[in-house]
């Protein structure tokens, strides 16, 4: 498997607090990986850093064997644009925009161009028939939808999932993960998703867990 994502004995420091410690990490293309512990174990963090949103304090990240943060703002941006996608536990969705419009927006910071657009998105993950609608008309399963369409919108090689089934029942939570685990198998997308559900992606190629900013692995490939 191709490496995309390379950390290098990153960790994190906040006002002398140690968040995460010195940690290797890679990412493989077409790989499903998952971070399980409790709140406050360091995870959302350590996924930061791994997305390029936060600098770790020591160490180095590699995207496709380029150094990420040597690249220039620009650069790095690009990359966030394009390459990374992002889902999170609140879906950060606009709330006076469309599901359409929602959706559409990463194409704003995308310089590349995208074989998705926001009807043939929406038509795979079941929510076309809402284009038209404003967030607040929607259930809680199907904002999650529009927040994993408009991370697919760019075509990226990753997704990187925080806490994306935390506001979701039992049910929905199943239907979120049979789209990542599709996804997954029919377009080569890569997943890093942090949880605190243990055991929520079965077809997870690697299982990793944190404890107090610690990282530990089991590696199934």
């Amino acid at each position: 498997m191709k490496c995309l994502v390379d950390a290098q004995q990153i960790s994190k420091k906040y006002n002398n607090r140690v968040i995460v410690k010195p940690s290797d990490f890679q990412v493989n293309e077409g790989s499903i990986t998952v971070i399980e512990g409790k709140s406050g174990s360091g995870k959302s963090t350590f996924l930061g850093m791994l997305a390029g949103l936060e600098k770790p304090t020591k160490g180095r990240l590699y995207y496709q064997g380029k150094s990420f943060y040597q690249l220039s703002d620009e650069e790095q941006s690009d990359i966030r644009g394009s390459a990374f996608g992002f889902v999170f536990q609140s879906f950060q969705l606009i709330p006076e925009l469309t599901v359409r419009e929602n959706i559409e927006l990463p194409l704003n910071f995308s310089k590349e161009d995208t074989i998705w657009t926001a009807d043939n998105v929406a038509k795979e993950l079941g929510i076309d028939s809402k284009l038209e609608y404003l967030p607040g008309r929607l259930s809680g399963g199907e904002q999650q939808r529009v927040a994993i369409a408009r991370a697919l919108i760019t075509a990226p090689k990753i997704i990187f999932a925080d806490e994306p089934t935390g506001n979701l029942d039992s049910k929905t939570t199943k239907q979120v993960v049979e789209l990542f685990t599709q996804l997954n198998k029919k377009h080569g997308i890569a997943f890093v998703i942090v949880t605190h559900e243990k055991g929520l992606i079965k077809e997870t190629q690697d299982l990793y867990m944190m404890e107090n900013g610690v990282i530990t692995g089991e590696n199934h490939v």
